[in-house]
């Protein structure tokens, strides 16, 4: 088992000190919590035409996503994580991916003029050289999303530029996907209609979650990994419907926080190259252990 998973067994839990300083010493240019108020969001001029992109295409750019000050810290912190042989989803220890998700959640809900929030599920993405990202997929099957305001949002943010060449994401607009909106099972990419989607670093990308899309392939001549942090939003008044809670960042303790990490490898680790067996079986181990508590303290006090 890995060195910081121990600890947090062997000791009195993510908020015990001894695990404090050892999650410091591993990404030092990163901070941990609580994530604290949300910043001021900027919108771009841009983003006047958010809604009038998702219906055309299907997904719009938000430019100006990250500082770059910001991209270099959140770059460093899935790297230093991977590099102490951690999954990169455990950079979501930390406040800053979790200030982005709030300021994505805050902008992209003055953008369409709906209030949105981040629900559970996030993860961080590095892709070397040599590698590729996910494969073709869509981020629901159903329901079927409105075009201008879809009750379902992902949104991924470049932290490192992701030209073609090194794994910029990929889609299929809606009007040019043979499963849209009747077969959305439906995965097999068309690639007369692929549609690249390079940004440089500190621009996101927000897609309705109908939308078909993958990440590329990094080039062995790459000039480095492509890093980004994913989050989904759903429309305030969609929560019921769709069957999903909303997380409310900036309360998250740093216990809160191993749990969400533990339930995204439940649900994504599977096939991941950096998600080891023996990390799934710790993650599923935690998720039955609060799921049983749960349900014991329900059970005595209904």
């Amino acid at each position: 088992m890995h060195e910081i998973l121990e600890l947090l067994q062997r000791t009195g839990g993510p908020q015990d000190e001894q695990v404090l300083r050892r999650l410091r010493a591993l990404a030092p240019t990163l901070t941990l919590g609580p994530a604290g108020a949300p910043a001021a969001v900027a919108l771009d001029a841009s983003d006047d035409n958010v809604a009038h992109r998702l219906v055309q295409r299907g997904w719009t750019e938000l430019a100006k996503a990250a500082s770059p000050a910001t991209c270099r810290r959140l770059a460093f912190g899935v790297e230093a994580v991977l590099g102490a042989g951690l999954p990169g989803v455990f950079a979501y220890l930390f406040d800053e991916p979790w200030q982005l998700g709030e300021a994505m959640r805050a902008r992209t809900s003055r953008a369409l003029g709906q209030p949105y929030v981040l629900v559970e599920d996030v993860w961080a993405f590095h892709v070397a050289p040599g590698q590729h990202g996910w494969p073709p997929h869509r981020g629901l099957v159903t329901p079927r999303l409105d075009r201008s305001v879809p009750e379902f949002l992902n949104v991924w943010v470049a932290v490192t530029d992701a030209p073609v060449d090194r794994a910029c994401m990929h889609c299929v607009p809606l009007d040019d996907d043979p499963g849209y909106p009747r077969a959305l099972e439906r995965r097999d990419a068309q690639l007369d209609a692929a549609q690249a989607m390079p940004v440089t670093a500190g621009t996101a990308l927000a897609w309705n979650a109908n939308l078909l899309h993958w990440g590329g392939a990094c080039s062995p001549s790459a000039g480095g990994p492509r890093a980004s942090y994913t989050y989904s939003l759903c429309r305030a008044d969609a929560l019921a419907a769709l069957g999903v809670a909303q997380l409310r960042a900036e309360e998250l303790t740093l216990s809160d926080r191993v749990d969400v990490v533990a339930r995204q490898i439940v649900t994504y680790g599977e096939g991941q190259a950096d998600v080891s067996n023996a990390m799934i079986t710790w993650a599923k181990g935690l998720v039955l252990l609060r799921e049983t508590v749960t349900s014991l303290a329900g059970r005595k006090h209904p």
